[in-house]
């Protein structure tokens, strides 16, 4: 299979600011992948009051994790 400029530019990505994390499954059963991490902060309003809340978000890429399901973790 050949990489395309798009592939190497991803995998680069990811080498560069991607950490390592790891995927469990449901049954217990755990896999490292790689993860680009972001913690946006979120704005929650409600009436006159402000809420900041904190959240993260993970980049990962599709070759190492095609699907989430319910009830697994990335940590």
């Amino acid at each position: 299979m050949t990489m395309t400029h798009a592939d190497m530019a991803i995998n680069a990505a990811f080498r560069l600011f991607g950490m390592p994390a790891t995927y469990t499954y449901a049954d217990g059963s755990k896999r490292p992948i790689r993860v680009i991490a972001k913690r946006p902060d979120t704005e929650v309003r409600f009436e006159t009051a402000r809420v900041i809340a904190s959240t993260a978000h993970f980049e990962v890429r599709c070759s190492e994790l095609a699907v989430y399901r319910v009830n697994e973790l990335i940590t």
